[in-house]
C-alpha cells in the first residue's frame, strides 16, 4: 500500500467516524433535547436510565411501530452479516418496511407487523425475507418530558 492509498483510507475512515458521531449526537438530542445541565435534562436522564434498566430486566419481544416511534430513539449497532442469531439484551431487529422492533433475545416466537422478519428462539433462527430492510438497533428511551 502506497502513501496515497493510506492517505485516502485515513480520510475515508475519518469521514465514516464523523458521520456515525453525528448520527449518535442527533439521536441522543432527539431522546433528550433539553439543554445539558438543566434540571429538565437531569430529570429526563434519570428517567431514561430507569427505563433502560427496566428494558434490560424485561424486554418485550415485539414493539409495535407506533410505540417504537413514540417511546424510543434507535441507534445502529452494526450491519447484519449472514443469518446468525445475535442475542444481546438491548438490541432489536428493526424492520424498516413497517418500523416494528423485534428483540434479539426474544423468549417467544415473534414477527414484525408486515411479516418480513420472524424470530424463533427455540431453533435460534431469524428469518428475513428482504435483508435490505432490516437493521440491528440499540434502543434509547425518549425523555418523559418529550414523549
Amino acid at each position: 500500500m502506497d502513501k496515497a492509498e493510506r492517505k485516502r483510507l485515513k480520510k475515508l475512515g475519518k469521514a465514516i467516524v464523523e458521520k456515525q458521531s453525528q448520527e449518535v449526537r442527533t439521536a441522543l438530542n432527539e431522546a433528550n433535547p433539553a439543554a445539558i445541565g438543566t434540571p429538565e435534562w437531569v430529570a429526563n436522564f434519570k428517567a431514561q436510565s430507569e427505563e433502560r434498566r427496566q428494558l434490560r430486566k424485561s424486554s418485550p419481544d415485539f414493539i409495535p411501530p407506533d410505540d417504537a416511534r413514540r417511546d424510543w430513539v434507535t441507534l445502529s449497532c452494526e450491519q447484519l452479516h449472514g443469518p446468525e442469531f445475535r442475542c444481546v439484551p438491548t438490541w432489536y431487529y428493526h424492520c424498516t418496511r413497517c418500523d416494528s422492533l423485534l428483540h434479539s433475545c426474544a423468549e417467544f416466537q415473534a414477527w414484525c407487523s408486515c411479516g418480513n422478519v420472524s424470530i424463533d428462539p427455540d431453533t435460534r433462527v431469524i428469518t428475513i425475507k428482504d435483508r435490505g430492510t432490516v437493521t440491528l438497533k440499540r434502543l434509547v428511551p425518549k425523555g418523559p418530558s418529550f414523549t
